[in-house]
């Protein structure tokens, strides 16, 4: 397998490490799709937030989504992170509050990424955490599983208090739409003014971005939508 590393951004002290086309073997990956379950799976279930038509989010501080993640999808390479973030990423979510129990994800998708055919992919962010590159059809068609999420979540909601006694490691602001991450930063407080700015910049994503907080394990502790930080004044 072929790598090369690129910065992220001029100046960035991060790298990410691109696999590109070689001879080993393909790479599995889970992802988050729906959320109407009678579509079924389609073309945007793998589709970039460059591929939906979205505005970057670059603050004019120079903070946010970078170019590198703006043309990728989000992945994780275990179900168990997918559907951890798929809970915490919901855009349902009410300010600072749980789902009520109804999860906006059908499901996690199990697929692969072969460099063979032109297909890129980086560790990028928290463990587990993959950026990959590829048209959107081809990755439908490389769609080897998809598991459901039950409507009705028995599992602890990510806001509800579980996990709290861990101490976040990072933190990560995910588009609760497209479940592509946007940014990942060191501090709460650098993502709570990333997520700030970038609403400030378009008020509009305060109901989509949400702001999780992760462990060392890379798995999400809690989670909040952008809209919470501007109800409670959080600078």
């Amino acid at each position: 397998m072929t790598a090369a590393n690129f910065p992220i951004n001029p100046g960035a002290s991060r790298s990410y490490e691109v696999r590109l086309r070689g001879g080993e073997l393909s790479m599995h990956f889970y992802r988050p799709v729906g959320p109407d379950s009678t579509a079924g799976l389609g073309v945007r279930d793998f589709s970039s937030n460059a591929t939906l038509g979205r505005r970057r989010r670059w603050s004019r501080e120079g903070d946010g989504e970078d170019a590198t993640q703006f043309f990728g999808i989000s992945c994780f390479d275990s179900y168990a992170q997918a559907l951890a973030n798929a809970r915490a990423t919901d855009a349902r979510r009410r300010r600072g509050g749980p789902t009520a129990g109804i999860s906006r994800w059908n499901g996690i998708v199990e697929f692969t990424i072969d460099p063979r055919a032109g297909h890129t992919y980086a560790n990028t962010f928290e463990n587990g955490h993959w950026t990959a590159w590829g048209e959107a059809r081809d990755l439908l068609g490389r769609v080897s599983e998809v598991y459901p999420i039950a409507k009705a979540c028995a599992e602890p909601d990510p806001a509800s208090g579980a996990g709290r006694a861990a101490e976040p490691a990072s933190f990560k602001l995910v588009d609760g739409e497209s479940a592509n991450t946007v940014a990942h930063v060191g501090s709460l407080k650098e993502a709570v003014v990333s997520l700030q700015r970038m609403v400030r910049d378009r008020p509009e994503d305060a109901e989509v971005l949400m702001l999780v907080a992760l462990g060392k394990d890379g798995l999400p502790r809690e989670s909040w939508r952008a809209d919470y930080f501007a109800a409670s004044g959080v600078a």
